[in-house]
């Protein structure tokens, strides 16, 4: 059963924390914490939290999860009680937070709403097919101008050892030898 509510309103350097206890009131407010991870070590199963969904948010929510704690990535641009404040502070974002959580976690009414957050290996997944394709891009953008001066044919190979063989495909050649990356079509 949980028995408090944290809202933390993170930043890169401090964040702002806010704990509820089972009944609603505030029984403890941090206004700089600077060691999350000290923070985060001493919640347990009778915890659950509720971070804004930022950078590094889902790092922070496996570190709480691998606790015991539950931990919800709140999304900002759909929490109206964030998005349209007038007096957006940290104190009142992170008590708005763990308010609304206490709502959820007690009543089960008003859901609050959280972003998707992918299991560890599709989120790595992910992170290698960005860097393959980052890559991919950079050597094609790099070799281009290359070729396009020599007016050489893609996948013909260089008497240089430093310059790459671009597969064959990537390019294509018009006489006038101007490259375009757009498949040839079909004849």
């Amino acid at each position: 059963m949980i028995k408090k509510i944290h809202g933390i309103d993170r930043h890169k350097k401090y964040s702002t924390i806010s704990v509820l206890n089972r009944e609603g009131q505030e029984i403890e407010f941090q206004r700089n914490c600077y060691d999350l991870k000290g923070y985060i070590n001493s919640l347990g199963p009778e915890d659950a939290v509720v971070i804004e969904a930022s950078t590094g948010s889902f790092y922070w929510a496996d570190l709480i999860e691998t606790k015991g704690a539950l931990c919800y990535v709140l999304d900002p641009r759909k929490f109206k009680i964030i998005r349209d404040s007038w007096n957006k502070t940290d104190k009142h974002d992170a008590r708005n937070m763990s308010k609304a959580l206490w709502v959820y976690v007690v009543t089960g009414e008003f859901g609050i709403p959280t972003v998707y957050k992918p299991d560890v290996v599709i989120r790595e997944l992910r992170k290698l097919t960005r860097t393959l394709l980052t890559q991919s891009v950079t050597h094609v953008s790099n070799a281009s101008p290359y070729l396009r001066v020599r007016r050489l044919e893609v996948g013909a190979s260089f008497s240089s050892e430093r310059m790459p063989v671009i597969p064959a495909g990537i390019f294509r050649f018009s006489r006038d030898g101007e490259g375009s990356s757009s498949p040839p079509a079909d004849q």
